[in-house]
């Protein structure tokens, strides 16, 4: 093992574990040490937190990663792949369809940090078959067409719960749009054939009035969440749908279970991010 790891280090210039880190926020965009770590569990390779903080350091040094400060109220460093970095993972074979350039776009911070958040949150409650960045969905629904998603969605996951396997997509919205862009994503969302449950977490549910009739047709399919209280309650968040005329409300963890039950053909992702060291 040891052999292996020396001649990986001398192919791509890094270790490993180092150039492992950076194919994570390359499939993940701004992500925080913990966050880092935390896929990497999930991806069966248990990293101390040490160590995770001393390979971005490395990392950040060598300038294959830019850092900034998330601006949420906490002193929360996130951490994204630079020019450098994507050029190092592109020359290896491992870049992704489309463009996972972060740097140029600190504005998503945010977005990427508070969804990777809630992902994992659902990922350790869940076994987890997989998750796919919206880059990596993007990258899917680039090699496929129109046999992909029917959306580009921000996320897509699927989890093992007790009742069956859920494949869930997320959308995040942190600011409101217009009627007329609900309606177009609402008439895409009907046309999806993979996706038992479509969740989209709202950073104010004052939004829902604009928001809910654009999804009447589509029932317990699309379901929205408040991101704070899904952020101190979890799967006790309560998730509003429609049902027939009326708007209803249900823990997110039993509105799931209750998708399990959809049918739904199997999806195997293209762009899965696989680990290796």
């Amino acid at each position: 093992k040891k052999a292996g790891q020396q001649s990986f280090s001398r192919r791509f210039g890094l270790t490993g574990r180092e150039y492992q880190v950076l194919r994570i926020l390359n499939s993940y965009g701004w992500l925080t040490p913990k966050m880092v770590r935390q896929i990497a569990v999930l991806h069966e390779i248990p990293w101390q937190s040490n160590s995770v903080y001393r390979i971005l350091t490395k990392l950040f040094d060598a300038g294959f990663l830019v850092a900034r400060k998330a601006e949420d109220g906490t002193n929360t460093v996130a951490y994204g792949i630079s020019q450098a970095g994507l050029k190092h993972v592109r020359a290896h074979g491992d870049a992704l369809i489309c463009d996972t350039d972060v740097e140029k776009d600190p504005a998503s911070l945010l977005h990427f940090i508070n969804l990777n958040r809630a992902i994992l949150t659902l990922a350790s409650e869940f076994p987890t078959k997989f998750w796919l960045s919206d880059f990596q969905v993007r990258s899917d629904n680039s090699a496929i067409g129109a046999s992909g998603f029917a959306k580009d969605y921000d996320s897509v996951a699927e989890f093992v719960l007790p009742t069956g396997v859920v494949r869930v997509a997320f959308e995040y919205e942190r600011w409101q749009q217009s009627r007329r862009r609900y309606d177009k994503v609402a008439s895409v969302f009907a046309a999806e054939k993979y996706i038992h449950q479509v969740l989209v977490f709202l950073d104010r549910m004052d939004w829902l009035h604009a928001m809910m009739p654009s999804y009447r047709n589509l029932g317990a399919f699309v379901g929205f969440v408040d991101y704070q209280r899904f952020v101190k309650e979890g799967l006790n968040a309560y998730t509003k749908y429609w049902n027939g005329d009326q708007v209803y409300e249900a823990p997110l963890a039993k509105l799931l279970e209750h998708r399990c039950a959809t049918p739904r053909p199997a999806y195997t992702p293209i762009h899965r991010l696989k680990l290796r060291l």
